[in-house]
């Protein structure tokens, strides 16, 4: 019997393992190509870097050629049963004034966006560079996971384009993540939301503790960090958009997508 009971959960951990390995990033560290086409990847106008990648053989290229180009992309939509909590990708770029590059991540639901990321470069990294994406996190229900990357130039001059090189992008998620999700609708609220200045994160739950909350950019970059239940924003001048509130309970932990706005 004792031998029956560990074949058995022999074969749940590895199908466990096998079920973790499907929701990698297909072609995620930019290895497979056929000629120019990136293997599981839409694309338009971008080359691989064989001379100084990150990780592997390959990395990709949103152009620093092609000077009339406009913009540059890639995308790749693939079944994703799980709810990442952020994408992690290691960049380098070349930023033309007031021109940006974007990595975006959205999770789907039979086609509908039902959470997102993004992260926007505004400024040169001339080495390769971690960067962290914070996915917000409301439905446990998902498909599909996408994600978009942005290079080429969009503004003026035209004799000058800004770049992106990306490689070993990743999907991270938080353990016991579907429950921490149906935390967020059923024991929390976060208001106002859109704001203009102040945030109140109200436990619901008498068993239901706060520990600490955490705002972030959609860089990535840490805001404000408290233990508290109200965080004023209007001594930070911010400026209004999206950003990533993370929040830690003793019971789970969640991020939630705020938007702010100015008074």
């Amino acid at each position: 019997m004792k031998n029956l009971l560990k074949l058995f959960f022999a074969a749940v951990l590895f199908l466990f393992s096998v079920s973790v390995q499907a929701q990698d990033i297909p072609n995620g560290g930019f290895e497979d190509w056929d000629s120019l086409n990136l293997q599981a990847w839409e694309t338009y106008q971008v080359v691989k870097d064989t001379f100084q990648p990150y990780q592997g053989n390959n990395a990709i290229v949103f152009p620093l050629s092609w000077s009339n180009l406009k913009v540059s992309w890639a995308k790749t939509t693939f079944a994703n049963p799980g709810h990442p909590t952020y994408l992690e990708a290691y960049v380098k770029s070349f930023i033309v004034p007031l021109d940006t590059v974007s990595i975006s991540v959205k999770i789907l639901n039979n086609g509908s966006v039902i959470d997102s990321g993004i992260w926007y470069g505004v400024q040169s990294i001339e080495d390769w560079t971690k960067i962290t994406i914070p996915i917000s996190q409301t439905l446990v229900d998902v498909t599909h996971t996408e994600i978009f990357i942005q290079g080429g130039h969009k503004v003026e001059p035209t004799d000058a384009t800004s770049s992106l090189e990306v490689d070993n992008l990743s999907l991270h998620y938080t353990p016991l993540a579907n429950k921490n999700l149906a935390l967020s609708q059923n024991k929390l609220d976060i208001f106002p939301n859109p704001t203009s200045g102040v945030i109140t994160i109200r436990c619901k739950g008498r068993d239901l503790k706060l520990q600490s909350a955490t705002l972030y950019d959609w860089a990535g970059r840490k805001i404000l960090e408290s233990k508290q239940p109200i965080l004023d924003l209007m001594s930070l001048d911010i400026p209004q958009g999206v950003y990533y509130l993370r929040i830690i309970t003793n019971k789970g932990n969640l991020t939630r997508k705020v938007v702010v706005e100015t008074s």
